[in-house]
């Protein structure tokens, strides 16, 4: 196991344990002389109680007074209040240190909400961070020349995933891009370098599965012929004729009602928020919008907003509460109406040529 950074070789095996494993390569970044100490891990929700913060702080605080080192990371929720409990308790005279431990290398903040706190944790304890743990058992010399951190200048989520999740790049300067032969060159290395990624992910899952998240097993074979074949008719549902006329887009769909929303007071905001829709703001009011065009069943547009919504809800905001509106651009029925109801999720749908909508957020339409 290699330590780089401000962090002794003999010190390894104190890291080593935290984590369950010995990684190849860990980086650290902060005050070497942490990791003498008795160290506790604490773990919880991301989308935790105020309560739970609270209790997490304050059992960090006591830790921390009573000289031990408090190891989590710094995402929402118990983890951060955790790392601020740490550093109230030190400016109280406490002797604990911070440790939190990064999935993005100690130089990439994760959350980027949390940039601050991160800095402070590593002027008052250590960051640690282990590459990539599929990079850690590839062959050196495939990764001969290739990167194992890179910065793509976005705060957005999907970018800082994949500079978390990244393996291996090449990073070429766009002003000096070299000839198209060394171009090919370097694809032709990262088909190799994909095709041994997926073979020690394949390792690494079935050496140490809790540590991945990995896609449900494939069917048993008896499952694989890829052929629908109904047990009997009760298997078909059958729909009366009728024409459907779904040809308002998208983007139409959510500048019209933009525009609607404003003439109503509201501030209609897309700059900034992608990949959501919409968001509205009225004074203290904030509303996530999520749109959707409707087509031939209804359920797939409703199905799609439920899942957009509570997601977005968990990863941009982090008391993991939200006004939550669906927005159709066709009736869906007054089943879906009441499932986004049962869901805390108002919705809103264009009937025609007016607005029509359900919910106590909505009542404005």
């Amino acid at each position: 196991m290699r330590v780089r950074g401000q962090l002794h070789a003999r010190k390894a095996r104190v890291v080593a344990y935290l984590l369950g494993w010995s990684p190849r390569e860990l980086w650290a970044r902060g005050q070497e002389e942490t990791l003498d100490r008795v160290c506790v891990t604490i773990v919880g929700s991301r989308r935790c109680s105020p309560v739970g913060a609270t209790i997490a702080a304050q059992i960090a605080g006591e830790l921390t007074h009573a000289g031990v080192n408090a190891v989590t990371g710094a995402g929402l929720g118990i983890e951060a209040a955790a790392m601020r409990g740490v550093l109230a308790a030190r400016a109280d005279g406490g002797t604990g240190r911070p440790v939190a431990v990064l999935p993005g290398g100690v130089d990439r903040p994760v959350p980027v909400a949390h940039a601050d706190l991160i800095e402070r944790i590593a002027a008052h304890g250590l960051v640690l961070s282990e590459t990539t743990a599929i990079r850690a058992l590839l062959d050196p010399v495939l990764l001969d020349g290739t990167v194992p951190n890179i910065s793509l200048g976005s705060d957005l989520y999907l970018p800082r995933g994949y500079e978390s999740g990244n393996v291996a790049a090449i990073p070429y300067d766009l002003s000096a891009l070299p000839s198209e032969q060394q171009l090919r060159r370097d694809l032709q290395h990262f088909l190799l370098l994909y095709g041994e990624s997926v073979a020690a992910r394949s390792v690494a899952v079935a050496s140490r599965p809790s540590e991945f998240n990995v896609s449900a097993p494939p069917p048993d074979d008896g499952e694989k012929n890829g052929v629908f074949q109904p047990k009997d008719s009760s298997d078909f549902a059958w729909v009366q004729a009728q024409k459907q006329r779904r040809t308002r887009k998208h983007e139409e769909l959510v500048t019209d009602f933009a525009k609607y929303a404003k003439g109503k007071d509201w501030t209609p905001i897309t700059k900034g928020v992608h990949p959501r829709d919409l968001v509205l703001d009225k004074a203290a009011m904030h509303l996530l919008v999520e749109a959707k065009t409707v087509r031939a069943n209804s359920e797939f547009a409703v199905r799609e907003a439920i899942g957009q919504l509570f997601t977005y809800e968990y990863l941009y905001y982090p008391t993991g509460r939200t006004n939550k509106v669906a927005l159709f651009s066709a009736p869906v029925g007054d089943l879906w109406v009441q499932l986004l109801n049962q869901l805390e999720i108002d919705c809103i749908w264009l009937d025609g040529a007016d607005w029509r909508s359900s919910g106590p957020k909505v009542g404005w339409v």
